[in-house]
């Protein structure tokens, strides 16, 4: 919350900078990392466009790494690389989480990554789900090994779920290129309903459109049950008892 107070404070800044003009208050109309936007909307620019902030949002994200995929640290820190965040930004050391940042519409959302190898936390994480939760399986593509393990964790989560249909937002993500084509992935993920994606183990690119990917999903859910929160909390009930059930 502290930081989306002093992300609050940059846009009040950044507005009042721009004075005597009133500047133009804008939605943002598709998922930016908080850095991002800082670029595409600088308070040094006098009477630009500002983002207005309404909501605050929280998505979990359950990192399932087949071996050799990056962990949740490693995928922060390519992400910093790709944006140019200070890494200490996105750690919260109150719940020891590695917090990202997105704003998409009028909402400003942290996600949280979580890893099913630690089940003392996910815990926290079942309890965190206020509004969507997605999959985030990921692969080593320079092995075979790797994906074949991507291939049967998704096969024994969904043989778990009703009509084995995961009921949540679910992405494949490679790490790099190699043994497995993006092509032979993209097939596997598009078949079940999945996304797919790729980034660099060197640069991080590619990270920062998977994560923006879920935040605008997760927006979506907000536009659809805006004016039904009793559809949304049952939605969000529905998403715990599931979350439990495949992971508790």
């Amino acid at each position: 919350m502290s930081k989306l107070i002093k992300f609050i404070k940059w846009i009040r800044k950044a507005s009042s900078s721009a004075q005597p003009e009133r500047p133009t208050i804008i939605h943002v109309p598709r998922a930016m990392h908080t850095m991002e936007l800082k670029v595409a909307f600088p308070p040094c620019k006098r009477n630009a466009p500002r983002p207005v902030i309404r909501h605050c949002d929280e998505i979990v994200v359950v990192v399932i790494n087949a071996q050799g995929a990056t962990d949740n640290r490693g995928l922060v820190e390519l992400l910093q690389k790709e944006t140019g965040e200070d890494i200490a930004r996105a750690f919260n050391p109150t719940t020891d989480d590695w917090e990202p940042e997105y704003v998409c519409g009028e909402s400003f959302y942290t996600l949280h990554l979580f890893s099913t190898s630690n089940g003392s936390r996910f815990h926290d994480a079942v309890m965190l789900l206020m509004h969507s939760c997605v999959l985030f399986f990921s692969y080593d593509a320079s092995s075979t090994e790797s994906w074949d393990e991507l291939v049967a964790s998704c096969e024994d989560i969904s043989s778990r779920c009703e009509d084995r249909v995961i009921p949540f937002r679910t992405i494949v993500v490679a790490m790099g290129e190699g043994c497995v084509s993006p092509e032979e992935a993209e097939r596997f993920a598009r078949q079940r309903s999945y996304r797919f994606f790729q980034y660099s183990p060197v640069t991080g690119q590619g990270l920062c459109r998977a994560f923006a990917s879920f935040t605008e999903h997760a927006q979506g859910i907000r536009r659809r049950y805006a004016t039904d929160p009793d559809g949304l909390q049952a939605t969000i009930d529905a998403s715990r008892e599931v979350m439990q059930r495949l992971f508790g």
